[in-house]
Parts: C-alpha cells; sequence; structure tokens
C-alpha cells in the first residue's frame, strides 16, 4: 500500500490562543479546553493509518512586577482525550478518527489544568504567567 509518512497537512489548536480565567476564590486558574486538530491528505477511504502524538514542548513563564522571569516546573498538566501527558511522552492513536468526505483527520479534547498561584515560584509576587505547548504528529508505519 501507499505510504502516507508525510501526510500531515497541519495541527492546530482551536482555539490556538487560551485566555485564562481565576477561579472564584482566586486561588488559580480554571481549567481551560481546547481542541487539536490534525489534517491530512490521507485518502477518507483508506485502512487505518496509526499515528502517534508527542507532546514536545510544556513551559510556563511568570513573571514578577520586577520584571524577573522564572520558568515553571509543572506548573500546567495536560490531558489528551482524557489521558495525561508530560513533556516528552506520546500517546499512539489506531487512525484518524473523522474525515471530511475527502480526507481523513482527527479532533482530541486537550484540557490544560493548573497549579495553585501559591505554587507559583518567583522572586516578587507574580504579576502575570505565559505558556506554550507543542505537539508533534507522526504517521505510525
Amino acid at each position: 500500500g501507499k505510504l502516507y509518512t508525510n501526510s500531515i497537512n497541519s495541527v492546530e489548536f482551536i482555539p490556538a490562543v487560551l485566555e485564562l480565567t481565576s477561579n472564584q476564590d482566586k486561588t488559580k486558574f480554571d481549567d481551560v479546553n481546547t481542541t487539536l486538530r490534525i489534517e491530512t491528505d490521507i485518502p477518507f477511504e483508506s485502512s487505518d493509518i496509526p499515528y502517534i502524538s508527542t507532546l514536545t514542548k510544556n513551559t510556563s513563564i511568570c513573571t514578577d512586577y520586577s520584571g524577573v522571569s522564572n520558568v515553571q516546573d509543572d506548573f500546567v498538566t495536560l490531558t489528551i482525550d482524557g489521558k495525561s501527558l508530560s513533556e516528552g511522552e506520546s500517546v499512539s492513536f489506531s487512525n484518524f478518527n473523522l474525515n471530511d468526505g475527502d480526507n481523513k483527520y482527527s479532533e482530541h479534547d486537550i484540557i490544560l489544568s493548573f497549579q495553585s498561584f501559591k505554587d507559583i515560584t518567583t522572586a516578587g509576587q507574580a504579576e502575570r504567567c505565559n505558556g506554550e505547548i507543542e505537539f508533534n504528529i507522526e504517521v505510525d508505519i
């Protein structure tokens, strides 16, 4: 059969930019949901094409009011379709789970959970935090 090694057209989060809100007692950020969407040029009638999704980056940096930034370890916990995934870990899927009538694509539920504000390590009081998450998707042949 045809090898669909270079068949991933795009990998994106929908929504891509996540605005965080504090929980009611202002102790942490609420969990936030996004969708990981993987588009391919694999014809939808193809047999199952397994693939591997690797969390290649999960970084959080918080900055205090004097402008000093600190990397935060394990500030964000991530699940993909309910399965917990740490930076460097992978999860396998047996097939792309959707199609648009022409090609296969997949959508996965991503939930980000946050440590409490008291666990943030900055020299002074934390003013803001930002972070970045990246996935690498490989067709598993």
